[in-house]
């Protein structure tokens, strides 16, 4: 409703042209001082200019549509008004369909690519499984589409998949977890060497410990540690931080990990963060901070 009522009268040509690049040239500056210590009165600064602008904004319209009410016609200003209504509904049913498209055709793709004159047939079973749900295509990535790929029927085709899926559950939901665990018992310890980071999460009385670390399936070892190799590129949060050569952006670090495990939405999610922050705080004693 703001953005009509503002786009409703536009400013003269000049004020425009002298007050665009001010605007621009304020956010930029406010986004660049935010970063950086001591930036708050230029943020404030630069918020107080905004407000201005669009308070003048709003008594601009206000005094042109008073000056010019015999020249509107209501009933086709309500019509605008109501656009964004219907419009949006159908934008976002639009997107959604299209979401669907992209992600079966990269499926059907693959399929098609390690299947020979069945593959019509792993494609149906794949899309009996997914549905119209754009999570499932996420999901059921290309090791469960692949499963399927090779079998010549439809229903072996589905159970090839379904037979991944229930693998990969199994794997990622531990069959004996003790539902009395609080987080402080769970204890977790980073540490780097030899260009590998190790994750370790014990719970206690030897439970098995998901394998879902930062999005990446890890192989777990008989005692419980995770580790990836930093050789392969991949950038964790770990290697991120100790890439970090002064105080303030290792300050940086261990703030926006404490933040984030205030904020953390699961308790495990809490506790990986702090270990973050650990990490954070060990760097910053190294370099002295």
């Amino acid at each position: 409703m703001v953005e009509f009522y503002i786009n409703l009268v536009s400013f003269p040509l000049v004020v425009e042209l002298v007050l665009q690049p001010i605007l621009i040239l304020t956010a930029l500056v406010s986004a660049v001082v935010a970063t950086r210590p001591g930036g708050d009165s230029v943020e404030r600064a630069g918020n107080w200019i905004f407000i201005a602008v669009g308070l003048a904004g709003f008594a601009w319209v206000l005094w042109s549509l008073v000056e010019r009410s015999d020249e509107i016609e209501g009933s086709q200003l309500l019509l605008e008004v109501f656009v964004p209504v219907w419009l949006t509904p159908i934008a976002l049913a639009f997107v959604y369909a299209f979401a669907l498209y992209a992600g079966y055709e990269q499926a059907f793709k693959r399929i098609s690519s390690k299947s020979g004159d069945s593959s019509w047939r792993a494609k149906l079973a794949y899309a009996s499984l997914v549905g119209v749900q754009i999570s499932n295509l996420r999901r059921f990535d290309g090791g469960v589409q692949l499963a399927g790929a090779h079998e010549p029927t439809f229903r072996g085709g589905r159970s090839a998949m379904t037979a991944e899926i229930r693998r990969r559950r199994e794997i990622l939901e531990p069959k004996m977890e003790p539902p009395a665990v609080g987080v402080d018992q769970v204890e977790w310890s980073i540490v780097t060497t030899d260009g590998r980071v190790t994750l370790k999460r014990d719970l206690p009385n030897g439970y098995p410990t998901v394998t879902w670390i930062d999005d990446q399936m890890l192989e777990r070892e008989p005692d419980g540690v995770f580790s990836w190799d930093l050789a392969v590129g991949l950038q964790t949060p770990v290697s991120l931080i100790n890439q970090q050569t002064d105080c303030w952006h290792v300050q940086r670090e261990i703030a926006m990990w404490d933040k984030l495990t205030v904020s953390a939405s699961t308790p495990v999610g809490g506790v990986r963060t702090r270990a973050y922050a650990q990490v954070a705080r060990d760097q910053a004693s190294a370099l002295g901070c």
